[in-house]
């Protein structure tokens, strides 16, 4: 009885101690579109785990500005980014301005502060 007690303790630490088994899944490629008055964007972000806590991110922006109802030339902009994972909120902090990352509705919509992209498959 006292084997299987300590037996028990020993996969209840193991269990505790993994932790990450409810981590999102962050990596991959995530889109947007979005259209207003002054122009058109569609952004695409790639996230890459570097490891268990890091991750690199690639934002890529095609848009058009809109002056005076007509679309100017597309114009892009790159940007790349490092994140940090944190467990107990489950979220990446983006480093270079603090923005917060997050999954929604399992793993198939990621949130940047206020923006929403869906996965590619």
């Amino acid at each position: 009885m006292k084997q299987k007690m300590i037996a028990l303790m020993v996969v209840s630490l193991f269990c505790a101690c993994r932790g990450n088994d409810n981590k999102p899944e962050f990596s991959g490629t995530y889109v947007k579109h979005a259209e207003g008055e002054y122009s058109i964007a569609d952004d695409t972000l790639e996230i890459r785990e570097i490891n268990e806590n890091s991750y690199s991110i690639t934002r890529t922006t095609g848009y058009q500005k809109i002056r005076e109802g007509k679309l100017l030339p597309k114009e892009q902009r790159h940007e790349e980014l490092t994140a940090t994972y944190n467990p107990q909120s489950q979220q990446l902090r983006e480093s270079k301005r603090g923005r917060i990352i997050t999954m929604k509705d399992g793993d198939s919509v990621l949130r940047m502060e206020s923006s929403e992209y869906r996965r590619l498959p």
